[in-house]
Formats: C-alpha cells, structure tokens, sequence
C-alpha cells in the first residue's frame, strides 16, 4: 500500500486525458511533489546507521564482570555476554571492545586506558578556597 505514493504520479497521468491541460497539470505537479517527499524520506531512512541486530554490537565497549578458563562474562548495554579474548589477557572491571561476533559469541580486544578497571575520582562536596 506504501508503494502507492512513489507510484502517483504515473497514477495520475490519466488525467490529461480526462480534464484539459490547465486542470490535469497541476494536479500531476502536486502528485509528483507527494511522490518526491516520500522518496527524500525513504532515502533518509534507508541511509540511516543500523539501530538494531547483532551488527550493532560492533566496536561497542563493555565492562568484563567475571573471567573463566574459556573465556570472560562482559556486560555491553546492560546485557551479560560469553566473549574470548583477543589479545592481552583481561581482569574484571576492566574494559573491553568488540571486534566480532560469531553467533551468541563475542571476540573482544583489552581497552589500555590509565582509568579502567578504577572507579571514577570522588568530587569533594565542601568548596575550597584559594589562599
């Protein structure tokens, strides 16, 4: 039914035949410009970065919750994941990216980053002043 609209304008062709020119041509023209807003929203929309499936994941960051023999438990968006490790080894609370995916198995690479696996600096309530 959608389609409908990218078809109008050759939906109203008849109408040349039925009403004289000065009638039928607007008419097409404001056929057209319908048909033309719904493909620039099309292409918008087709050209938009993916919003969900597993392609999503890729180059995501998560935070490693536990570490196993064959692997570690990461937690990307709130989600817990089996992952193996791609490269140095990783510890819990450390940060993660994900390089692949194969089926419900993530590959992950180590974040090197000075602030991982530490907890974030505690902001003193009572202001300082300057001497």
């Amino acid at each position: 039914m959608c389609h409908l609209f990218l078809l109008l304008p050759v939906l109203v062709l008849p109408a040349f035949w039925i009403w004289p020119v000065q009638i039928a041509l607007p008419v097409w023209g404001a056929a057209a410009a319908v048909a033309a807003t719904v493909y620039v929203f099309a292409y918008k929309a087709w050209k938009m970065p993916l919003a969900n499936g597993p392609q999503t994941l890729l180059g995501a960051i998560g935070r490693v919750i536990s570490v196993g023999e064959r692997g570690v438990t990461l937690r990307v968006r709130g989600e817990l994941w089996r992952a193996d490790i791609e490269g140095a080894p990783l510890s819990v609370d450390e940060e993660a990216v994900i390089e692949a995916i194969e089926g419900l198995r993530l590959t992950v690479r180590g974040l090197k980053s000075p602030t991982a696996g530490k907890p974030p600096p505690r902001i003193s309530a009572t202001p300082t002043s300057p001497k």
